[in-house]
Order: C-alpha cells, then sequence, then structure tokens
C-alpha cells in the first residue's frame, strides 16, 4: 500500500510537467498520438514513465528481438491505459477505486455500479476494444490479450491460453513496470 501513496503523489506532481512528445512520436502513429493525448496529463506522463522503463527492460531481457517486435512491444507499453479515455477518472477517484478493490478483492462492491469504478476495473478490455478497431497490432494479437489483461497476475494470464514465450516475456515486463510507475 506504500507504493500507491507514493503514486497519488507522483501522479499529482505529473500534472506539472510536461509531456515527452518526441518519445510518443518516436513510436506512435498520429492518430495513436490523438488519441493518448485524450488520457490525463497524469496518466500519459504514466504510460510514457511504463513505456521508458519497459524499452530499458526490453534491453536487458531479449537478445534476439526483431526491431517490429521491439517497436510494438514499446507501443502496447505506451497505450496500455487508452481505454481510460472513455471515461478519464481523477485522482481522488483512483484512490477510492484503489482502496474499495483493494477491501473486497473479486466480490461484489457497493461501487460496483458507478462509472469511475467501471473505468478503473475495465480500462483494459476497454482498451483492448479500443486498438482493435484502429488495428494496433495487426501483426502480432497477443498484444491485445496483453492490454485486455495487464492487471492479472503472470499466473492467471498464461493459464488464459497458450502464448508465444516472448508475449509472456513482455507481459511480464509491462506489468512490473506499470506496477512501478
Amino acid at each position: 500500500m506504500k507504493y500507491k501513496i507514493v503514486q497519488f503523489f507522483k501522479m499529482v506532481s505529473y500534472n506539472f510537467k510536461s509531456i515527452d512528445i518526441k518519445f510518443l512520436e518516436k513510436f506512435l502513429t498520429q492518430s495513436e498520438i490523438y488519441l493518448i493525448e485524450k488520457l490525463k496529463k497524469s496518466e500519459l506522463h504514466h504510460s510514457i514513465l511504463v513505456a521508458k522503463d519497459v524499452k530499458q527492460d526490453l534491453n536487458k531481457n531479449f537478445d534476439n528481438l526483431s526491431n517490429e517486435n521491439y517497436q510494438n512491444y514499446i507501443k502496447a507499453a505506451l497505450l496500455h491505459d487508452i481505454g481510460k479515455i472513455e471515461h478519464p477518472i481523477n485522482i481522488f477517484e483512483k484512490s477510492i477505486a484503489t482502496i474499495v478493490k483493494k477491501i473486497y478483492k473479486d466480490k461484489e462492491t457497493p461501487i460496483d455500479k458507478l462509472k469511475f469504478y467501471k473505468s478503473y476495473l475495465y480500462h483494459g478490455a476497454i482498451g483492448n476494444d479500443i486498438l482493435r478497431k484502429i488495428k494496433t497490432f495487426k501483426d502480432n494479437e497477443e498484444l491485445y490479450d496483453v492490454i485486455k489483461h495487464h492487471h492479472l497476475s503472470l499466473d492467471k494470464f498464461i493459464k488464459l491460453k497458450n502464448y508465444n514465450p516472448d508475449t509472456i516475456k513482455f507481459f511480464e515486463i509491462l506489468k512490473f513496470n506499470d506496477d512501478k510507475n
């Protein structure tokens, strides 16, 4: 829970920092940049930080990663929270959602039907739908699943289907960096 408190203060501070547009332009198309810029500024900073850390970890953890996969993995890291554009939530709603999720785990909660809580819980699935519509990863279907399920544990993700070992490794790297940032 301590890291969630630190994350709260980071999210507040991101509102006062400028966006690294050059990093976005290096890995996203113009239409994807248009989409990602719909995120709240704090969420956009979070996505960029996650992607930059993923980039470093890709270089450390993959020996023979193709340039196409490298580009797609960083793009997926940038877009992993894109589902949050459907119903953006503020820092206080996110804090409430985090606490409620921690207390209730997978049980029904008193706030299940509230838009901000649905956005918090289902942004991965919403992001999956958004990115499929614009065919972001036409050559790597598994990346849609990574985005859809990026809050699952590694064990649960692996049980969903027989994923490529590189996809599993990328999922683990994304999840670690998403939790860290």
